[in-house]
């Protein structure tokens, strides 16, 4: 793929993904954690479940 006649473009678009810094390479996963399962949310704003 890189190869062909788009390779250099393509390689230079994706290239700054390659040079992540450690130190980002392991903070982005662990905010991201806290931000989908929900642990960031505080107890005020949490969604009560549905009366049955």
């Amino acid at each position: 793929m890189l190869a062909g006649p788009r390779g250099p473009r393509l390689a230079a678009t994706s290239a700054p993904a390659g040079r992540m810094t450690p130190t980002d390479y392991l903070t982005q996963p662990l905010v991201l954690a806290f931000v989908f399962t929900g642990f960031s949310v505080p107890p005020s704003c949490a969604v009560s479940p549905r009366p049955r």
